[in-house]
């Protein structure tokens, strides 16, 4: 069946090479920066209590908020300026509704999904002293109702 499947060599498509000075690596460090400070104020905020007024909490949230910023100014100013820089970020594409909900619900999603794969059957492990098995079997109504809603969406 896959031998039949394979398309033909008219019908391949060869992506055409790009040259490195097309890459656009400011906004690469700046994607980097800000998701990783974000994260990290908030993980270090959830292991020590009343800690959201610490600075180790307040300097990496501004800096990560400020490097956003950053980040959505410096794809504004490729677009504008060098049209021929490939950016992370194609604000092109922001503009389309369809794209950008698509965007912004994997992104409000993301943090969800890391709490039900990930955190939530290591607790179950640590904290309730379950087995792996009873851990990945007390995530499955979630995991259900998710496949659920997905399938009613789509």
């Amino acid at each position: 069946m896959f031998w039949f499947a394979w398309p033909k060599t008219d019908q391949i498509r060869h992506a055409e090479r790009k040259s490195l000075r097309q890459l656009d690596f400011v906004s690469c460090m700046l994607l980097i920066a800000a998701s990783v400070l974000v994260v990290f104020s908030f993980q270090e905020s959830g292991i020590r209590t009343n800690s959201w007024r610490t600075a180790t909490f307040l300097a990496p949230l501004i800096i990560g908020c400020l490097c956003w910023l950053l980040l959505f100014a410096w794809e504004w100013t490729v677009a504008r300026l060098w049209p021929n820089i490939l950016s992370m970020v194609p604000l092109r594409l922001i503009k389309r509704r369809v794209y950008f909900a698509g965007t912004l619900s994997t992104l409000l999603t993301g943090f969800p999904y890391f709490v039900i794969v990930f955190s939530l059957p290591l607790r179950f492990q640590v904290v309730n002293q379950k087995s792996p098995l009873s851990a990945g079997l007390g995530i499955l109504p979630m995991v259900g109702s998710t496949a659920y809603v997905f399938n009613c969406c789509t």
